[in-house]
């Protein structure tokens, strides 16, 4: 192992190696050559890669996307003049703009759980942030559609039923990304007070290290 790098092994987490480069702050173990993270840096980091950010960016970019379907479904109905004044949610436009704020969060979370640099982790604590804004807006909005729009659907029930059914179907999956932003946030949070410059590789394969790298891998052996 050259000089300039060094290797944390936690044994509660020997699944894990992360390389790092000698400007870290960091301490040197009993056997030469090798360094690893304060325990503090070591927790911080492996509660990040163990809150799976990977699985849950998947769910973020579902979630969009779903919601963006139930918002291009209901904007052909608020088209009427009638209904319009009831469609708080596509009137805003919550349906585009809450469906991208979705997409883009779960994508760097996705992309921070991969490769962990400085960069990508400030990136998705701060979309995270904005993520888990939108999705309480967007509650509050839906949430006071719903109610306005149950006094102008009454005269046609079944529709009333459908039309509330698509609006509670986006109200519970605003709820459930807000909830899943919130938590990202708090892992991105403690993760970015442990990371200085530092990169974190998962290659597609674990037994062939990048020959003129400044970082190594984390394995899952």
């Amino acid at each position: 192992m050259q000089s300039n790098t060094g290797t944390f092994e936690r044994e509660t987490a020997h699944d894990y190696r992360i390389n790092l480069p000698e400007r870290e702050s960091i301490t040197r173990p009993h056997w030469p050559g090798t360094w690893v993270l304060p325990p503090q840096r070591q927790k911080s980091l492996l509660l990040f890669l163990k809150g799976q950010p990977q699985v849950l960016g998947v769910a973020q970019m579902l979630i969009g996307l779903i919601t963006l379907c139930l918002g291009v479904t209901i904007s052909p109905i608020c088209s009427n003049d009638y209904y319009h004044r009831f469609c708080l949610t596509t009137n805003i436009g919550y349906h585009l703009w809450g469906s991208f704020s979705f997409f883009i969060s779960g994508a760097l979370s996705i992309a921070a759980g991969r490769k962990v640099t400085k960069g990508l982790i400030q990136g998705s604590l701060g979309m995270n942030i904005v993520s888990a804004t939108v999705a309480g807006i967007g509650v509050g909005v839906i949430f006071f559609e719903e109610m306005i729009m149950h006094d102008g659907f009454l005269w046609n029930p079944s529709f009333s039923t459908a039309f509330t059914g698509m609006l509670t179907g986006m109200l519970l999956l605003s709820l459930v990304e807000g909830c899943i932003a919130l938590s990202l946030s708090i892992f991105v949070c403690r993760a970015a007070c442990s990371v200085n410059k530092v990169v974190v590789f998962l290659p597609n394969n674990d037994n062939i290290p990048s020959p003129d790298h400044l970082y190594d891998e984390i394995a899952f052996q």
